[in-house]
């Protein structure tokens, strides 16, 4: 379930913290900073990234994570990615 009460700091602690995910985040809330922190932990979290912040250092981030992750990169930075990691 989304909380919706919280400030932003209080997502990004409780993101750091592990006791929330993004998709429990509000999308508003979904900074590449946060995003960031998630992916590092969970390369899976990157399904919940919004389109706009899937850039190349968090996908690399992710797919680095787990390889699965590489599903919600998007396609026009699969391939450096893939040469970049050697996968």
């Amino acid at each position: 379930a989304i909380i919706m009460e919280l400030s932003y700091e209080e997502y990004y602690s409780a993101a750091r913290r592990n006791t929330l995910t993004l998709k429990q985040i509000p999308k508003p809330f979904r900074t590449t900073l946060l995003c960031m922190l998630c992916v590092n932990r969970d390369g899976l979290e990157l399904a919940y990234v919004p389109e706009k912040v899937r850039r190349y250092a968090l996908c690399k981030t992710a797919v680095s994570q787990n390889r699965d992750a590489l599903e919600f990169v998007p396609q026009e930075l699969k391939p450096l990615i893939l040469k970049e990691l050697g996968l």
